[in-house]
């Protein structure tokens, strides 16, 4: 009697004890997929290597790096206020004193917030700026950036997304709101000759690419193609009342003055064709990369400025199909139409030392789980990446409070025409080669090493090249590059 009772204590136990570890993993599970930044981009178990020449441990080494930034980016001045917003997850806190260094040798005084990157604000209210969910971040942070003269985002939140940009205009402009969370590591600041390249030349670099896609001369007609099959056409012709009628800035125009650059270091020139009067963007886009990593080939098929088609059988391919499917009868007030499939804008990169490097964030693979340090290339001279949505990745102007859906595609190595003119060769911005950009390239030093592309992908190390370029297109790209 006393063995069986003994007996049934046991399996009463050990009943309990696996109920106990169920009912925890499928907790895990839940808080994992809440906690998730990135659901559905490819992952790899892999953890970076950083080569022994390129490891930082002092904060002496960032600091070239910070001091630049501060006096282009943000021109801090003495007595102003510095908010610096880092997180205790990916965060790094010898990035976080290097940026807070800077600024404090500059004079200005220097507030630091760390956010818990996690789901515990289940159901986050919009704030004064429009933070989202997807933002993670607490509705008083909102009033926080508006207070502080200047705001450095250290943590990888989608502020460029999620704000509605006129309630911070004028700081958004002058270039007080930074972004540099979004890509650096404690090696790119370090060692990346991105965070030091000249002011004049970036900013003239813009400029001139912006004449080349400026629809205030007249429409224009854009093709875009890659080795992939890519060959995507569309019309260029903005409807400047209806913007100004509902948005309180310019969507289509960066304005860069050569005292600063506005989200220095993050910029991009941008067409928005889901703003044209006629949106007919039509074609195939193909690609094997994506914002956080590489994938197998995804095949967009549009028509009439939206996707029709998503072909492909990764996770990837199919959360795109979900996501359409899923808002396709939203009225989000665009004059196109309904759904979140409308090509929305063509970023152009424009600084020809960005790089993708090796070694990259662990804290940020090992928290979101995803390539977060892939999102490094695109402000790559010659680089484009295609946005799909509503029409506008922001949340300005329109119907609020609507879900959404929103995501892009890479194109590293595309080939560019503006009206029959080419000005992008296999990944190659032309502009490069420009007499004046060479004029002023020259007033910094050696115009072939400022205006030489720093850093291309390795054929046999980069997961997105090998096996969908053949050897032959890999190097039609060195020769477009002039590495052949």
């Amino acid at each position: 009697m006393k063995r069986a009772y003994c007996t049934t204590l046991m399996i009463t136990a050990m009943l309990l004890f696996l109920a106990t570890a169920l009912a925890q993993r499928k907790q895990e599970q839940q808080d994992s997929k809440e906690n998730k930044i990135i659901s559905y981009f490819p992952t790899s178990t892999g953890k970076p290597t950083i080569p022994d020449k390129y490891k930082v441990t002092s904060v002496e080494q960032l600091l070239p790096g910070t001091r630049y930034y501060l006096e282009h980016g943000t021109n801090l001045q003495k007595g102003e206020q510095l908010l610096i917003v880092d997180d205790s997850r990916t965060g790094d806190p010898l990035i976080t004193q290097a940026w807070a260094q800077a600024a404090r040798e500059r004079g200005a005084i220097v507030d630091v917030v760390t956010l818990d990157l996690t789901s515990h604000r289940a159901k986050p209210q919009a704030g004064p700026m429009g933070s989202e969910p997807t933002s993670w971040w607490p509705t008083w942070l909102d009033n926080a950036i508006m207070k502080a003269d200047a705001t450095l985002v250290l943590a990888p939140i989608n502020i460029n997304h999620g704000i509605r940009r006129q309630t911070v205009e004028e700081k958004w402009n002058r270039g007080r709101i930074g972004l540099p969370g979004n890509i650096y590591t404690r090696e790119q600041l370090a060692f990346t000759k991105w965070t030091t390249y000249p002011a004049e030349l970036d900013v003239a670099l813009q400029r001139k690419l912006y004449e080349q896609t400026d629809v205030d001369g007249g429409p224009k007609i854009i093709r875009i193609t890659n080795q992939l099959g890519t060959d995507l056409t569309f019309t260029e012709d903005v409807d400047r009342d209806w913007i100004r009628h509902h948005f309180a800035y310019d969507l289509n125009r960066i304005e860069v003055p050569l005292t600063h650059r506005m989200e220095y270091m993050f910029v991009h020139n941008k067409i928005s064709p889901g703003l044209s009067k006629k949106p007919d963007a039509r074609g195939i886009i193909v690609t094997t990369s994506l914002p956080t990593g590489p994938t197998p080939p995804l095949k967009l098929y549009i028509e009439e400025g939206r996707i029709t088609k998503v072909e492909g059988d990764s996770p990837a391919q199919e959360e795109w199909r979900r996501g359409i499917e899923k808002y396709k009868e939203v009225d989000y007030g665009f004059p196109h139409g309904k759904g979140v499939a409308w090509v929305e804008g063509v970023y152009f990169g424009t600084n020809p030392k960005v790089i993708r490097p090796d070694f990259f964030n662990a804290k940020y693979f090992e928290e979101q789980g995803s390539y977060n340090y892939w999102w490094c290339e695109i402000k790559r001279s010659g680089f484009i990446h295609i946005g799909f949505g509503k029409g506008w990745s922001g949340l300005d102007g329109l119907k609020e409070d609507l879900p959404t859906w929103h995501s892009d595609v890479f194109l590293p190595f595309p080939t560019v025409y503006v009206n029959g003119k080419k000005i992008v060769d296999l990944g190659h911005l032309m502009l490069l080669d420009d007499p004046e950009i060479r004029r002023i390239a020259a007033k910094y030093g050696d115009p072939d090493e400022l205006l030489r592309e720093e850093w291309i992908p390795d054929y046999e190390a980069d997961p997105s090249i090998k096996g969908y370029y053949t050897r032959a297109q890999y190097e039609e790209i060195l020769k477009a590059f002039k590495r052949r």
